[in-house]
């Protein structure tokens, strides 16, 4: 049988991405806690080649379009049991919509997963040579990449929707969601909590824009990361003590939190380990079996399988020497580039779009494709601005800080 994984990366002369000090060659045979003492002096996050790095843009923008298509799907299209009677081709087309496009909050684990693979990855490797992150240091990259983009897109999302309910008149329909009521989410005390990122831990999520809780559990998981990477590298029974109950408390209160938090943290693994040959030659089969059974399961063993699912499809694609074809790579490094801001910003303008211009579900293909090109062009233009008035403005927010 092969192994899933060869063992820990131990790279010989790369320069670390955290500390920027190369790193001496560890002995290839060790036993017992010589072999772990070696691990910690050699360890360094994996380096994602130009191959993998491609192929992980092309996961991204495959997860992207399943959030988006199926909120698109939740808005306008009618459910299946209303056109199951109905034998015609936009029947078929609801189906085959609904059916490829029901994945989002599959994707949205993986999202997670992936956050802890390229933030939290770099963090472990610096815990397992001894070295604690400094908090100011971390703290300032993360708020100067994250806080501009964030706050331009509550600010955009929130405009739509008091436009949409006050301007328009659509406070019924912002009311009467299946998912949450929309209108009565539109309070002070979200926006703020939003704008802090403690949704939907402390706060529930302001407006239509229900997709922000990925991102409110992914700054969460920073700094809690933050914390056991700095538990991990300085053990100290009071502080690890402490930050023990805390994790027991959300294991208990918060479960999903919990789950959550454990893949993030295998994300990270995964970046501090050299694939096997098992996961080589069968991750991506294998990977996207567990991310489709991830969708019939209860939502807890839903997290755990896209774990299982992001653990399998990373080390396929941290083990490819070549790419995407070229013009799949083009394609999937543009939606890429834009996931944070597509994310952040598409709901809110899609309801905003659905309550302007049409205000009921669609009735047959026509209908729903111009929703569709409507909505898709309004989002990809708002990336686009979000994206480079946050470049701007993270300039300013890294000289500030």
């Amino acid at each position: 049988m092969t192994p899933l994984f060869k063992s820990l990366a131990l790279p010989g002369s790369d320069q670390d991405d955290a500390t920027g000090r190369r790193t001496p060659e560890g002995p290839s045979r060790e036993s017992g806690a010589r072999k772990i003492a070696c691990w910690k002096a050699a360890a360094k996050a994996r380096g994602v080649s130009p191959a993998s790095s491609a192929w992980l843009d092309a996961l991204r923008a495959f997860l992207l379009a399943e959030v988006v298509l199926g909120h698109l799907a939740a808005i306008a299209l009618p459910e299946l049991p209303v056109v199951a009677e109905r034998r015609d081709g936009f029947a078929a087309f609801v189906l085959i919509f609904r059916l490829t496009t029901r994945f989002g909050p599959q994707a949205a684990y993986l999202f997670v997963f992936l956050s802890g693979f390229f933030v939290g990855g770099p963090l472990l490797a610096a815990a397992l040579r001894g070295e604690a992150a400094r908090f100011p240091d971390f703290a300032r990259r993360r708020i100067a990449r994250i806080a501009p983009a964030l706050w331009i897109a509550l600010a955009i999302g929130a405009t739509f929707d008091l436009i949409g309910v006050h301007g328009l008149g659509g406070g019924e329909i912002y009311e009467r969601q299946k998912a949450y009521d929309f209108l009565h989410a539109m309070t002070a005390t979200n926006f703020v909590g939003n704008l802090l990122c403690l949704q939907p831990t402390f706060v529930g999520v302001f407006g239509s824009n229900g997709p922000l809780w990925t991102l409110g559990y992914i700054v969460q998981f920073y700094f809690a990361g933050l914390l056991v990477s700095r538990a991990l590298a300085r053990p100290a029974l009071f502080p690890v003590a402490l930050l023990g109950c805390a994790l027991v408390a959300g294991v208990v209160l918060r479960p999903e939190w919990a789950a959550l938090f454990a893949i993030w943290w295998l994300g990270a693994l995964v970046r501090n380990v050299s694939p096997g040959a098992s996961a080589e030659r069968w991750g991506l089969a294998a990977g996207f079996i567990l991310f489709v059974a991830a969708n019939r399961a209860p939502p807890l063993a839903s997290i755990l399988l896209c774990g299982a699912a992001g653990v399998l499809l990373l080390s396929w694609a941290s083990a490819r020497t070549a790419g995407p074809p070229q013009l799949l790579t083009r394609v999937a490094r543009a939606a890429a580039e834009l996931s944070y801001e597509g994310y952040m910003t598409h709901y809110p303008a899609a309801f905003f779009i659905y309550v302007a211009f049409f205000g009921e579900i669609a009735g047959d293909m026509a209908t729903f494709l111009r929703f569709l090109s409507a909505t898709l062009l309004t989002v990809a233009l708002l990336s686009v601005a979000t994206q480079r008035a946050a470049r701007a403005t993270s300039r300013i927010f890294a000289s500030a800080l």
